[in-house]
């Protein structure tokens, strides 16, 4: 038996799971599509960083490539952005600057950084938390 009895006892024939836009009609499976990406994309993007999975390690060791080509460490501070481009956080301290790459911005954690002293790039450090 195909349809689905309604409160009136009448049979009518379940909704599809996606509609036409042309109908007008709501598309459940789309907006449940759609809220699966919304939701889960963060989350997958969370553990893959906190298990240092293949894209957070292809992105520290790219940051890393670029500082150990360019020769970063005892140059000016004012090469690491331009290597690098623009960090997502750095820290300033009276003798020292910390710039932050993080492989997703709204995870900052599994991080690649760039330390500097009086004005001189010191070190990289992948991988930090």
């Amino acid at each position: 038996m195909k349809g689905c009895k309604r409160y009136d006892g009448r049979m009518v024939d379940p909704p599809p799971l996606f509609r036409s836009s042309a109908s007008g009609k709501h598309i459940p499976g789309a907006l449940l599509l759609g809220l699966g990406v919304t939701c889960c994309g963060p989350s997958c993007a969370f553990i893959e960083a906190a298990a240092l999975g293949p894209y957070t390690t292809w992105y520290n060791q790219k940051k890393k490539a670029a500082v150990e080509h360019a020769g970063l460490i005892g140059k000016s501070i004012d090469e690491v952005e331009a290597v690098l481009g623009t960090a997502d956080n750095i820290t300033l301290n009276p003798s020292s600057q910390t710039f932050e790459y993080y492989p997703y911005p709204y995870l900052p954690f599994s991080k690649v950084q760039v330390f500097s002293s009086r004005g001189v790039v010191t070190g990289v450090e992948m991988f930090d938390d």
